[in-house]
């Protein structure tokens, strides 16, 4: 059963929910961007030190050094 309203009694509507808007939502996207920009100079360091690194000591010394190998396994542990 409905119950009966008279006119000084007022309903809330519960649907459809009011959500306000993020109003700083430009600073959230440039710390975000900040936090990816700082993650990808990270991983091309590692990966220039680690890879590269490997290469220059194969080729300083190709008797005793790393070899291909060795680079391929550098690059291989880098990237994962």
């Amino acid at each position: 059963m409905t119950p009966m309203l008279n006119s000084a009694m007022s309903v809330s509507p519960v649907w459809p929910l009011r959500i306000e808007p993020v109003t700083n939502l430009g600073w959230h996207i440039m710390r975000l961007q900040q936090r990816l920009l700082a993650a990808e100079m990270f991983g091309t360091f590692w990966l220039v030190l680690g890879g590269c690194g490997s290469a220059i000591l194969a080729a300083k010394f190709p008797g005793t050094g790393i070899g291909f190998v060795g680079v391929a396994f550098a690059f291989g542990l880098t990237l994962s």
